[in-house]
């Protein structure tokens, strides 16, 4: 049935605060195969789970690898067929079994998004598995898009990417496509990076709001980076995704302009982002070779046109 990976990295007052909720929600549905992976955490992490949750299955890395490597390391050894990412920040409010089961029975389905909730700064909720994405003007956009109607909020739609801090995802499937990507590290990107690989592979990711969680947003990243380190690596991991992913010539050639304007025009930030970013260059010429897309970066975005064509 359901297996449950959760990384961790120095968070200690997030797993004292909400891993006693998400162990009692899982256990109320019947879910026993928990593994944390702990990424080398310099707090009382690891000590706290041992103790206090001996039927977890902990595994400790020997040194920091990043979200991606520490989720691929658990799902390694999960013994069931659907995988369920976890992050600390996340709430598990409803999971609903029977309604997971039933979409995982599709042969196309790569991944189903739950409900997630957060409020933003205004105290507003908002419904970030919600995600869409588009191309104009050389760059890739991705986006939590507040536009959907209440007719396709009901059904199984496709979304852009499922967040990896909570999703359900085909271990097989996973596994083929080798899991999340560690040129990704320490975080950001890895989630949409997986679901769109999934999309080009001609697998879906759909939305579900039978399940849900409460995000409390960037209760990890935000503790351990300041503002100014989390935008630099944001901005790095866009222009790897897009080097990395986008096939379609006239896509690449319009962000080939935009990367020599931004050269051109001394836009420092970008500049810098770059070539932070073309350190992985040989990691994406030998993934863009070895891999066949059976998808254009088009049709995929299609899906979405409609929020975007008006």
């Amino acid at each position: 049935m359901f297996s449950v990976i959760i990384p961790n990295y120095n968070g200690l007052q997030l797993l004292k605060k909400n891993l006693g909720q998400i162990v009692s929600v899982l256990k109320s549905e019947e879910i026993t195969d928990i593994i944390i992976v702990d990424d080398a955490s310099s707090d009382d992490s690891f000590t706290y789970i041992k103790e206090n949750y001996p039927a977890i299955n902990l595994i400790k890395n020997t040194q920091n690898q990043g979200f991606g490597v520490s989720c691929n390391k658990g799902a390694a050894v999960a013994k069931e067929s659907i995988l369920l990412f976890l992050n600390t920040d996340m709430l598990p409010q409803r999971i609903n079994r029977t309604e997971i089961q039933r979409h995982f029975k599709d042969k196309n389905l790569f991944a189903l998004s739950p409900k997630i909730e957060r409020k933003d700064k205004s105290g507003t909720i908002i419904n970030e598995s919600l995600t869409t994405g588009y191309f104009k003007g050389g760059w890739f956009s991705s986006e939590v898009n507040p536009n959907y109607s209440n007719s396709l909020l009901e059904s199984g739609f496709p979304v852009l990417w499922a967040c990896g801090g909570a999703c359900f995802i085909d271990k097989k499937k996973f596994d083929q496509i080798g899991g999340f990507d560690p040129i990704y590290r320490p975080f950001y990107f890895e989630d949409l990076d997986l679901s769109y690989r999934a999309w080009k592979q001609n697998w879906n990711v759909l939305y579900t709001s039978k399940s849900s969680f409460y995000h409390q947003h960037q209760g990890t990243i935000g503790s351990l980076f300041t503002k100014q380190q989390i935008d630099r690596i944001h901005l790095s991991h866009e222009y790897l995704f897009m080097w990395k992913n986008l096939t379609d010539l006239s896509f690449l050639i319009s962000h080939s302009v935009t990367v020599l304007i931004k050269i051109l025009t001394i836009q420092v930030r970008d500049i810098r982002a770059i070539l932070r970013a073309i350190k992985h260059f040989p990691d994406i010429i030998k993934y863009r070779c070895s891999i066949q897309s059976k998808r254009t970066d088009d049709s995929v975005l299609s899906q979405w046109s409609s929020f975007y064509n008006k």
